[in-house]
C-alpha cells in the first residue's frame, strides 16, 4: 500500500489515532519537501507560537462569568455586543496531545485566564470588588478542533491522491515532489486554511488546566 493510500486509510477511520495521522503526516510533508505543511504539522504536535498563523478551525468562542461567593458563576456583562464578542472569542494554540489529555481528565467545561490588564478592564468601574472571571469553553469546542484536524489531513491527502502523488514505501519519485511543490492548493495547503489578516488579531491563548463541571 503507498504512503498515501496508507494515511487515507487511517484518518478515515472514525477511530484513527490523530497524534499517529499527524505523525504520518509530517513524515510525507519531509519527504515531498513541503515546507510549509511540515510546519504546520510540527504546530499540531508541539503547539503554536504568537508568530505563527492560527488556523481558522482553532477559532473557540466561550462565555466570560465571575465567581460570585453568593451567587456562583454568572455571566459578565458588556456595554457592547462587538466587545462581548472581542473577549470571548479565542485562537487556541495548544498541541493536539494537551487538547487531548484535557479533555480526557475531565468530563465539564474547560476554562481560559484573561490578562491582569484585561481584567482591570473588565472591574474598572468596581475595582475593589474584583472577581475571579474566567472564558468557560465547552469541550466539545476542543473536541471539534480534533476532528477538524483530522478533516484537514484528510483533505491535504485526498489532493495529493488527486495529483497522482501516491509515494512507494518511504519515499517519493522526483516527478512527485515536483508536482507537489508546483500545485498551488498543495503548496499553500496551511496558509489557505489560516484565515486572513483581520481574523488573525483574535486573542491567542492557552487552554487551563482548572475546569469546573457543569
Amino acid at each position: 500500500m503507498s504512503l498515501i493510500d496508507d494515511l487515507l486509510k487511517e484518518v478515515s477511520n472514525p477511530n484513527c489515532d490523530v497524534v499517529s495521522i499527524l505523525r504520518k503526516t509530517l513524515i510525507i510533508s519531509h519527504k515531498l519537501q513541503l515546507k510549509e505543511t511540515e510546519k504546520w504539522i510540527k504546530n499540531e504536535l508541539e503547539g503554536y507560537t504568537e508568530n505563527e498563523l492560527i488556523p481558522e478551525y482553532r477559532t473557540v468562542r466561550g462565555l466570560i462569568k465571575y465567581f460570585n461567593p453568593f451567587h456562583g458563576w454568572c455571566p459578565m456583562i458588556f456595554d457592547s455586543l462587538e466587545s462581548e464578542n472581542y473577549f470571548s472569542t479565542r485562537k487556541i494554540i495548544d498541541s493536539i496531545p494537551k487538547c487531548l489529555s484535557l479533555i480526557s481528565s475531565n468530563k465539564g467545561i474547560i476554562t481560559m485566564t484573561f490578562s491582569p490588564e484585561i481584567l482591570k478592564q473588565f472591574w474598572k468601574s468596581n475595582p475593589s470588588i474584583q472577581m475571579d472571571t474566567h472564558l468557560i469553553i465547552d469541550r466539545s469546542s476542543i473536541l471539534n478542533i480534533i476532528e477538524m484536524v483530522k478533516n484537514e489531513i484528510l483533505n491535504w491527502a485526498l489532493l495529493l491522491s488527486d495529483k497522482g502523488i501516491t509515494g512507494d514505501d518511504i519515499n517519493f519519485s522526483i516527478k512527485e515532489k515536483e508536482i507537489a511543490n508546483s500545485t498551488p492548493e498543495i503548496k499553500n495547503y496551511y496558509i489557505n486554511i489560516s484565515g486572513n489578516v483581520e481574523n488573525s488579531q483574535i486573542q491567542q491563548s492557552t487552554l487551563d488546566s482548572t475546569q469546573f463541571t457543569k
